[in-house]
């Protein structure tokens, strides 16, 4: 029976210490969270979205903790409070940061061609097989 109650003792000790990690990894991210009135962290939080934390490895604002993003998610939550607009601050972040720093590809310049390119693509294999078939069987008609 005291082998038991070792056993379960050991056992429960383990799952406490398993679960230990699990609130600090929660508060972790509640930390700089409720500084500003809802709307405005809602608007943040939409842009925390939309652009990449530089130090990490594609994470989002909102998700990284690093120092740059919680620096980054101040700075974002102060343009919003200044009475900026989205776009305005997006764009600032990306004349400071450049594109990399966006999580979506913008639909301008050179971008277009990566945008049209799956709907190229299949009309231009398309075009190609027709072409081969037309010739394989004027080939075979000849013969």
């Amino acid at each position: 029976m005291c082998v038991y109650m070792v056993l379960s003792v050991a056992r429960l000790l383990f799952f406490f210490l398993l679960c230990m990690p699990f609130p600090c990894y929660a508060a972790s991210f509640a930390l700089d969270a409720g500084l500003v009135p809802g709307e405005v962290e809602s608007r943040a939080d939409k842009i925390f979205r939309m652009t990449k934390c530089l130090v990490c490895s594609g994470e989002s604002l909102r998700d990284s903790q690093a120092q740059f993003a919680v620096n980054m998610r101040e700075l974002i939550r102060g343009e919003i409070l200044n009475g900026r607009t989205d776009d305005e601050i997006l764009a600032d972040l990306k004349g400071r940061y450049g594109r990399q720093i966006l999580s979506f590809t913008p639909y301008e310049g050179h971008a277009r061609f990566l945008w049209a390119l799956p709907l190229l693509a299949p009309v231009v294999l398309g075009a190609l097989m027709f072409a081969k078939l037309v010739r394989i069987r004027g080939g075979s008609e000849r013969a």
